[in-house]
């Protein structure tokens, strides 16, 4: 079995600007583990556990998926946090392009051809700052989110979307390309 998931990689100059965004959050208000910038991604399609046979299947969908997609440009914008900003579990960018919304449709689409589950949220595309693990002061965390929640961080191309596999371990997840496709 291998853990997978699809995903969109960021350029060095958007890492660099989301690892930053931890500076706003001292750690007298909240305890959290900050997103490496190796590890930072968007998921198009969170896969889960699939025993290695499958991965020919996967990546005809995700093939089929690309077809009518050409390079596109994202939009970095917005802090927010899952479930909200006054008891965040998940602080995040947000970001946003009509064709990666397209992608994503069409990812889901193809994948329930071939038995994976389409999702039952709407895709809601983010880059995940930090998992928090608690937070100290309510209303400071609340006041910290709400005020980056207009925050630009820029632009990027997207040319590839990317099959990764994951590695759980005690530091934290692993990532490898299982395969990278064009667009």
């Amino acid at each position: 079995m291998t853990r997978l998931f699809v995903s969109i990689e960021l350029s060095d100059e958007i890492k660099e600007k989301i690892k930053k965004m931890k500076y706003n959050f001292p750690d007298s208000i909240l305890r959290a583990k900050f997103t490496t910038k190796n590890n930072m991604h968007i998921t198009l399609k969170f896969i889960g556990e699939k025993p290695y046979d499958d991965i020919n299947d996967i990546i005809e969908a995700i093939n089929k998926s690309c077809n009518d997609i050409s390079q596109f440009e994202i939009d970095y914008k917005k802090v927010g946090a899952f479930p909200n900003s006054r008891n965040p579990k998940i602080i995040w960018v947000g970001c946003s392009s009509p064709r990666m919304l397209e992608l994503s449709k069409n990812i889901d689409t193809n994948f329930a051809t071939i038995g994976i589950a389409k999702e039952t949220r709407p895709f809601s595309p983010h880059i995940t700052i930090a998992r928090v693990k608690e937070v100290y002061n309510k209303q400071k965390t609340n006041d910290i989110i709400v005020s980056l929640k207009d925050t630009v961080l820029g632009k990027d191309k997207v040319n590839k979307i990317y099959l990764k596999k994951s590695v759980l371990t005690p530091n934290g997840p692993m990532y490898s390309d299982e395969k990278v496709f064009k667009l």
